[in-house]
């Protein structure tokens, strides 16, 4: 239902596409990029591919250690 200027009076259902490595829900108006992995969706970001890997592989560490 909408106002007279066309505006939602309702709050608009938000909806669950799928869910993320961490299972946060990715919503539909969402608009990011996932990379499909084997724990899950992992977004397009530099900071969340890297929480990501240290999850599964590990801190990181210079080659010479």
């Amino acid at each position: 239902m909408r106002d007279s200027l066309g505006v939602p009076i309702e709050p608009v259902d938000e909806t669950v596409v799928a869910y993320d490595w961490k299972d946060e829900p990715i919503f539909d108006w969402d608009g990011e990029d996932y990379f499909k992995t084997d724990d899950g969706w992992v977004m397009n970001d530099s900071l969340e591919i890297r929480e990501y890997m240290e999850h599964v592989w590990g801190n990181a560490y210079p080659i010479n250690d």
